[in-house]
């Protein structure tokens, strides 16, 4: 990230104002792509990566969690509950 602000930098003081919105467009887009990107894999570490351990400890503490866990990582369609609270 920190060579494209560099390169879109020297593209704005060698080619004057139009270049560097253009630049500054791509950058955005591009640090756009990579924010979507870090978001699905944060959720693929949730739902599919993380241990069973990891998610118990975490979210069998209470109903709530549980099905607040349940909502995020289970499929519409299956309506299976992936987990259960602890009592």
């Amino acid at each position: 990230m920190g060579k494209i602000v560099g390169v879109a930098a020297v593209l704005a003081l060698l080619s004057g104002c139009a270049s560097f919105d253009t630049a500054k467009q791509v950058v955005t887009i591009k640090a756009a792509q990579v924010a979507d990107e870090a978001l699905l894999l944060s959720e693929y570490q949730l739902c599919v990566a993380a241990s069973i351990g990891s998610i118990k400890r975490r979210y069998t503490q209470s109903i709530d969690r549980a099905n607040e866990y349940n909502a995020f990582c289970g499929t519409p369609e299956s309506a299976v509950v992936i987990i259960s609270p602890v009592e």
